[in-house]
């Protein structure tokens, strides 16, 4: 298990386990020798947040010496290996999210059932992966996408076959576990698909390079209608 020690004024900071969190932030374990210690997991608490911009971990509910203190600021050498650090976990980061297959929400229903399907937040990356495969400026976002693929009759088929009901939960009372276990047979519990990678790819592919021609095609025309346009003005 990695760990970074250091001293600020005289304090000792130790710091270990980097890795990120689901939002794409590297979080740390910390704790604070003898003033910011927690009574279990060998006195670390945990979330300590890397900010690029301040070069310092962020640390929550300390003081000391009566201030309060949001973060510390990193030593150049340590700095400089957790940006290391940052960088190839963003990296591994990118190439799963490239290459993961993408989850298709089935029979949810908070907020009148708007989490269905695809997410465009699942497929952001591999739409601009494709983008840049193909050198495409193409004018259509995420979400746009997103709903050309929650209506795709293939996709809707592969979620129904690879269909998974979501876990029990302990707390639900009997009325709606037995509800559930009924519903899961008939894959109509909350649940979820499994799409393939390759096919979500050949997808978008499919709509990107369909959108670049349309918009080719379109400024060609507006040039041919500017350049007739020039020549009509100009005739003698």
């Amino acid at each position: 298990m990695k760990t970074f020690e250091f001293e600020k004024q005289r304090i000792k900071f130790v710091f270990r386990n980097p890795k990120l969190n689901q939002y794409g932030t590297l979080v740390m374990e910390y704790k604070i020798p003898e003033i910011k210690e927690n009574k279990n997991n060998d006195g670390y608490f945990y979330n300590s947040e890397f900010l690029p911009d301040k070069n310092a971990m962020s640390l929550y509910d300390v003081k000391i010496n009566g201030k309060d203190i949001a973060g510390v600021i990193l030593p150049e050498d340590i700095l400089t290996e957790i940006k290391a650090i940052y960088e190839q976990f963003k990296k591994e980061d990118l190439e799963k999210r490239l290459n993961s297959d993408i989850k298709y929400t089935m029979n949810d229903t908070t907020a009148y059932g708007i989490y269905n399907g695809i997410s465009e937040f699942d497929i952001t990356e591999i739409i601009s992966d494709i983008k840049k495969q193909y050198n495409s400026n193409a004018f259509i976002f995420a979400d746009d996408i997103a709903e050309i693929l929650n209506h795709d009759e293939e996709i809707k088929q592969i979620a129904i076959d690879t269909y998974q009901a979501y876990p029990e939960n302990e707390n639900w009372n009997g009325e709606y576990l037995a509800w559930f276990r009924a519903a899961a047979k008939d894959k109509e519990a909350p649940g979820y698909g499994i799409i393939p990678n390759h096919i979500i790819r050949a997808k978008i592919t499919d709509i990107i390079l369909r959108k670049t021609a349309e918009e080719n095609k379109a400024k060609e025309e507006e040039q041919s209608r500017i350049n007739n346009l020039y020549t009509r003005n100009h005739t003698w």
